[in-house]
């Protein structure tokens, strides 16, 4: 995993990608709500499965400072996963525990991760499909599998997150069926106080999500949609207060972010042969925040884009390479000297994966993602993060059937930024043994 940096869930997240399913979400796989991996397609033969991953690391800047800490460390991870039924409804669950210890950190030496992933599938008729997913999760450092990151600077204190999502297509005919989707994600952080992680990113979010799609061929399926999508800060601290923040020159308030998003788009997936899949969607958004104060605009329209090409040649080599824009939240909000809040940014993020076995049981994975941030109103109007992640990773089979690994890697996290306080470098090496059963 190139990224391990907790981030605000996307105000304008995209739903579908689910493969689990007959037909419901191949078709907007692209757009997936960072839910992709929640279960794996492997050993699907046992109702049940255990995996379990123990690592050592080394961390030099444990957390995200221009001039960090460095630790040595270890990483227990089991994992749990459960599945029933058969006909038209099955029902999965999955329980994920991290615990991570920093010898080299002088208080709070361990962060842990509890998740629990609950996923129900349905098909109550030959023409209709459903699927409902929930996702809690509890931790001080949870990892994000998403290519858009919020939140690149790690803070002290637990996070709590929800996601429901309900999900279903109607077959109206041969040729045409209908896509929706429906995601609810609540998010509260311990960490509270003004300007704090609680009064930035505490939230309830709604998105909805329809799309028409046309089976044009045997290799070209097209779609056009609507979202819409509700970002409502819950928090009751100030982002800035007079007197507390430097140079704030009256009290924000965390609703002064509060927006809606329009988003109009057309789309479609095309094989072009029988190893490459081109999936897509380009639009536009309309984001407005109503109540934004003060003389600034209080509206914004911007290009969506989200295309991913997949290439896989069966077990010996696959690669992703994928491109999105969209608007996202953000942990700035106010700096020294403006009284009116940044209230979002819109994202660019060029991102691609490789898998590919150089020989025998040796098989290595590539990540890598570059993601530019330009920031919305605020004293940093304008200004832009950039973000650059790569991981690598070497897997050894030991046995030669998959279930005990042995592995090793290297990640890079490098934030450059024009606002003070926030650029850093991050460099982690790992050893270690995954065992699946």
């Amino acid at each position: 995993m190139a990224k391990t940096i907790e981030s605000r869930p996307d105000s304008n997240e995209y739903f579908g990608g689910f493969s689990l399913m007959k037909r419901v979400f191949t078709s907007a796989g692209v757009v997936g709500i960072g839910v992709l991996g929640l279960f794996s397609t492997q050993a699907q033969e046992k109702p049940w499965n255990l995996e379990a991953n123990v690592r050592s690391f080394y961390d030099d800047n444990y957390n995200t400072l221009a001039q960090g800490d460095e630790s040595f460390g270890f990483d227990l991870n089991p994992i749990g996963t459960w599945r029933t039924g058969e006909g038209p409804t099955s029902f999965q669950m999955k329980y994920d525990y991290r615990l991570r210890f920093f010898e080299g950190r002088p208080n709070n030496r361990t962060d842990q991760q509890h998740k629990v992933d609950v996923l129900v599938q349905n098909s109550p008729s030959d023409v209709v499909e459903l699927q409902l997913q929930n996702s809690f999760a509890y931790a001080q450092e949870p990892g994000v599998n998403e290519q858009i990151v919020t939140a690149p600077i790690k803070t002290e204190g637990s996070y709590f997150r929800n996601e429901f999502q309900l999900h279903g297509v109607y077959d109206m005919n041969e040729l045409i069926d209908l896509g929706t989707a429906y995601k609810n994600t609540f998010v509260d952080n311990e960490q509270d106080g003004t300007g704090a992680r609680s009064a930035l990113l505490d939230s309830m979010i709604h998105d909805f999500r329809v799309d028409p799609r046309w089976k044009v061929s045997d290799v070209l399926t097209a779609r056009i949609g609507y979202g819409f999508n509700y970002y409502l800060s819950t928090s009751d601290d100030h982002v800035a207060a007079v007197g507390v923040t430097p140079g704030a020159t009256r009290d924000v308030f965390a609703e002064e972010r509060n927006s809606y998003t329009h988003q109009f788009f057309v789309g479609g997936e095309y094989q072009l042969n029988d190893v490459t899949e081109i999936n897509g969607d380009i639009g536009v958004q309309y984001t407005k925040f109503p109540n934004a104060v003060g003389n600034i605009d209080d509206d914004v329209v911007n290009l969506m884009a989200d295309v991913r090409v997949e290439y896989d040649a069966g077990t010996d080599t696959k690669f992703t390479l994928g491109v999105k824009n969209r608007r996202t939240g953000v942990d700035v909000a106010v700096r020294a000297g403006n009284g009116n809040p940044t209230l979002d940014g819109e994202a660019t993020s060029i991102y691609g994966s490789v898998d590919t076995r150089i020989f025998g049981p040796l098989s290595a994975n590539v990540t890598g993602n570059y993601q530019l941030t330009r920031f919305f109103q605020g004293q940093a109007d304008d200004q832009r993060d950039k973000l650059a992640s790569l991981g690598l990773t070497f897997i050894y089979d030991v046995l030669g059937d998959g279930t005990l690994n042995a592995e090793t890697g290297y990640i890079l996290d490098d934030l450059s930024s024009p606002l003070g306080g926030r650029e850093f470098t991050r460099h982690r090496g790992f050893i270690g043994l995954n065992y699946q059963y």
